[in-house]
């Protein structure tokens, strides 16, 4: 019988590594970030909410806030979230995030990756991040496998590379 604890590497240690690689894309592009982390967003006009796995603002820095406690999440959407699905899939969340305007969702399934992109109000599979140009979900998949089995100091390496690489 599967335990709450069976299942917390499988949830957490592809939600973390998802993570990882975000922010190291954008250190390695200079792109400015926010992580949001688990935050519940609602926007109470709408009369949704929800809480992802975790979150991004990804924004030029011009228009990054400075100051993490100007964040609200009744008034700001996050741009990327990532959902790691062990049991139940999140897909019942697309129309709250689609509402509130989130461009990117991530999802981590098993060992399968899934980029979903906003456009014209609903969710498309282009196979690629518009976040982050040369990301695709098949590099994802690559990088988190290989995260999972190699030492973090030489992954990380190997992220920021491929990172600065993609961007050039």
């Amino acid at each position: 019988m599967s335990t709450k604890a069976d299942k917390v590497p499988k949830h957490e240690v592809p939600k973390r590594l998802l993570e990882i690689i975000v922010e190291l894309i954008c250190e390695e592009r200079e792109i400015s970030f926010i992580p949001l982390g688990s935050v519940t967003y609602s926007r109470v006009s709408q009369l949704q909410g929800c809480e992802p796995d975790s979150s991004y603002l990804i924004r030029p820095a011009t228009t990054t806030p400075t100051d993490f406690t100007e964040i609200d999440p009744t008034t700001t959407a996050p741009d990327l979230v990532i959902e790691v699905d062990v049991t139940s899939p999140s897909v019942d969340k697309d129309r709250a995030y689609a509402a509130m305007g989130v461009r990117e969702v991530w999802r981590w399934r098993g060992s399968t990756a899934t980029i979903w992109v906003l456009t014209q109000g609903t969710y498309q599979q282009p196979g690629a991040s518009t976040l982050f140009t040369g990301l695709t979900e098949a590099h994802l998949v690559r990088l988190v496998t290989t995260g999972q089995t190699t030492p973090q100091l030489t992954w990380r390496k190997e992220v920021r590379r491929w990172a600065r690489d993609e961007s050039a």
